[in-house]
């Protein structure tokens, strides 16, 4: 490949008046971020072409020459576009049209993200561009630039163009991995970082576990059984781990990981989760094992408690990983959103953690969580990410899909000798009103503690008020229409009441699916996909209780149009091939469910219909990402709830805070723990709620329910919490207290 790069012209040349940002030198910035490029690609152990890289670097910034964009950085109002004429300078300085291509799109889409190949061609190779006013556009920004564009270079570009460019799978990985180095280079270098520096793998101390007891003897012997299948692991690729819930499969997984990543030379392990309540779990869990100051908790709701510029990270390096969330410690706990969105989303700072991703450890723990119909193209991307990035892919779950093929590492493990619970399934439906006499004649209700799990908030949140009204001892509920810090407070409950032996009940939505450890001595679920009724089984007899064995009821409750609650919320799919399986089997133990996951999966592998994502990514097509999870069909809106007097200071500060650079890391901090009180609530539903609002008395002026920032969020305050806020069950919209059942909404 060649470049002109060195030979014709360099950033030193410019002016030292000219700026890129405020404090910043053009030509400083340029060269720097071309040096941290290459930095990252030394560190990650990525093999790219760092000649393009320079050329990138060199120049993406030179269109800010401009007088009206140094203009800007005084204080003028106006600035001009500096990414299109930028990338005219990196197209310039290469001769192989492939590498001008890839460098001319690296500049002019930093700002924003990714095109699509195919309108990336549109653009240089329509009626837009010429030569011609190229070479003009360039002599005016730098009337002495030496690399003009010839009749017969721009020709044979756009020949190759037209006839020549192959867009394929090793190419877009190619086109990736260079945006996310030169984009993190350019944040790096503009937030102060001038060096990433190189941190080893952490050491693991396993946690001090209770030696006596069945349960935990099984415990670990599953761990050592599993340790002794990682020398067997010699090459990157897929695995899986297949643990039954309870089997200490987070701290047995950050070991195995850990033992990965050491064998290889591996410096990171990036461990996702489904849900951030999960995530701030198993981050704790990381912490003990790893270490606090090695683990890096990543997610839209976690925040700094480093305040200033004391840290172990420097002051640089932690206002880049709070502004751009980028990972910059060894281990990083975070969600299987944020990295899919690192390995696949097509928006500028959304690819700055890919390079991240080479020649790590990659955890994926719930994965059944991921839509089906994304798993052949996961499988897929893996495969090839494994191969050409050398990265080590563990699938952790009780209940393993059909992801991807790869030796599974818990194969010698045996069942836990015991069954903790036993399984039933009705075949019948059943309304909300018959709940109560469904759970008395086939479960022992006032006997010990128990959980009903419904599959929409209605539902649950009608159950909750017929159950807490019948039942002795406290009933508490647990949904995403609970503010994270109001769940948070009901799992210490909850966690005080089955320390203290105090009989409790809990009906909740699907947010105790998994990992949320919670142990109650009978569960009933509402029909749902089979991988979501064992994994809250998982919670019945959790820790094994010698002295009782668990019940599991499974039924279908309907709507008083007679319409099942779960098709609101499943795909028919899943919920016909569970039917079929549980039906069959009706009573069976916790020993039988591998086998019965085994058959479900097949099922739903015939069955439905995969997205072809991964061919779009190989063809070009960058900014058709789907949805991870299935994707909701109506508008939802950001609401605040003042359950404290907390939050209010917190909104103070963010509405008073200037938005600058500057005070991003501050703004950033207030926004974390403002949105420990902030639930997403459908829009129709808040302007349903004007009814409710009229009854409620307040101190001030200020309506109880109204907007706030602009009318981006909303705000519950203090005076609705009781009406449009229910202190045990979260957000009520009036209609929860009808008793038709079945609005879609909740």
């Amino acid at each position: 490949m060649s470049h002109n790069v060195g030979k014709t012209w360099w950033p030193g040349s410019l002016p030292g008046e000219i700026r890129s940002h405020d404090d910043k030198q053009l030509k400083q910035h340029l060269t720097s971020v071309a040096s941290i490029s290459k930095q990252l690609t030394d560190l990650h152990g990525i093999n790219v072409d760092t000649d393009l890289l320079t050329v990138v670097g060199w120049t993406h910034d030179l269109g800010k020459v401009h007088p009206t964009f140094q203009a800007y950085l005084e204080g003028a109002p106006d600035h001009v576009e500096h990414s299109r004429p930028s990338a005219y300078f990196a197209l310039s300085l290469i001769d192989d049209p492939k590498a001008a291509f890839v460098a001319a799109e690296l500049v002019r889409r930093h700002h924003t993200g990714l095109e699509d190949v195919e309108e990336a061609v549109s653009f240089w190779a329509g009626d837009r561009v010429n030569y011609r006013d190229i070479n003009m556009e360039m002599r005016n920004l730098l009337p002495e630039w030496p690399a003009l564009l010839t009749e017969d270079k721009w020709n044979e570009f756009l020949d190759f163009l037209n006839l020549d460019l192959e867009v394929d799978a090793e190419f877009s990985l190619r086109f990736r991995t260079l945006f996310s180095l030169f984009i993190t280079a350019d944040r790096m270098d503009a937030v102060g970082v001038s060096e990433m520096p190189c941190q080893d793998l952490p050491g693991f101390t396993l946690p001090t576990f209770k030696k006596d007891g069945e349960m935990n003897r099984w415990r670990a012997e599953v761990r050592e059984k599993c340790l002794r299948q990682v020398p067997k692991v010699v090459e990157p690729g897929i695995y899986t781990l297949t643990l039954p819930t309870g089997a200490g499969k987070t701290v047995t997984g950050l070991q195995i990981a850990r033992e990965f990543a050491a064998r290889r030379g591996a410096k990171s392990i990036i461990y996702a989760l489904p849900f951030i309540a999960i995530v701030e779990q198993n981050a704790k869990v990381a912490r003990e094992v790893f270490g606090s100051a090695r683990v890096q908790e990543d997610h839209s709701g976690v925040f700094s408690q480093e305040e200033d510029a004391g840290t172990s990270r420097g002051a640089a390096l932690q206002k880049m990983s709070g502004l751009f969330r980028y990972w910059t410690e060894p281990v990083v706990v975070t969600t299987l959103a944020a990295l899919w969105r690192a390995c696949f989303d097509s928006r500028a700072n959304a690819t700055m953690n890919f390079h991240r991703l080479y020649n790590s450890t990659v955890v994926l723990d719930e994965p059944q969580s991921i839509r089906p119909e994304l798993w052949r193209g996961l499988g897929k991307a893996m495969k090839l990410l494994a191969e050409r990035c050398g990265m080590v892919f563990l699938l952790m779950t009780a209940t393993q899909p059909l992801i991807g093929t790869g030796m599974e590492l818990a194969q010698d493990v045996t069942p836990f000798p015991k069954s903790r619970h036993t399984y039933q399934f009705l075949s019948e439906k059943y309304s909300i009103g018959d709940l109560l006499g469904l759970l008395e004649s086939h479960l022992p209700l006032r006997d010990g503690s128990g959980m009903v799990v419904l599959n929409t908030k209605k539902s649950a949140f009608q159950a909750w008020r017929l159950l807490k009204e019948r039942l002795d001892g406290p009933v508490l509920f647990l949904s995403r229409s609970m503010a994270p810090l109001h769940r948070r407070r009901t799992l210490e409950q909850l966690q005080k009441l089955r320390e203290r032996r105090c009989r409790h009940y809990l009906v909740a939505t699907q947010v105790v699916e998994a990992g949320v450890d919670l142990d109650f001595d009978w569960v009933f679920r509402d029909m749902g996909p089979l991988d979501s009724v064992i994994q809250v089984a998982g919670r019945c007899n959790r820790h094994f209780n010698p002295n009782i064995c668990g019940r599991v009821l499974v039924a279908e409750l309907v709507d008083s149009d007679n319409r099942p609650f779960h098709s609101y919320v499943y795909s028919e799919i899943l919920t016909h091939a569970t039917r079929e399986i549980l039906a069959r089997y009706g009573v069976f133990t916790e020993h039988e469910v591998a086998d019965m996951v085994k058959e479900y999966y097949l099922q739903i592998d015939k069955r439905r219909r995969p997205e072809s994502f991964y061919e779009d990514i190989c063809e070009g097509k960058w900014r058709r990402l789907p949805e991870l999870i299935e994707a909701k069909d109506f508008r939802e809106v950001p609401v605040f709830v003042e359950l404290d007097d907390g939050l209010m200071p917190l909104l103070k500060g963010l509405e008073e805070t200037e938005r600058t650079l500057a005070t991003q890391e501050r703004l950033r901090r207030l926004w974390a723990r403002a949105s420990q009180y902030m639930i997403e609530v459908p829009v129709k539903s808040l302007l349903q709620c004007a009814g409710a609002i009229g009854k409620i008395r307040t101190t001030d002026k200020e309506p109880p329910l109204r907007t706030v920032f602009g009318e981006r969020y909303w705000l519950i305050s203090k005076e609705a919490i009781g009406v449009l806020y229910d202190p045990v069950a979260g957000y009520v919209h009036p209609s929860l207290l009808e008793d038709d059942i079945g609005n879609r909404m909740f």
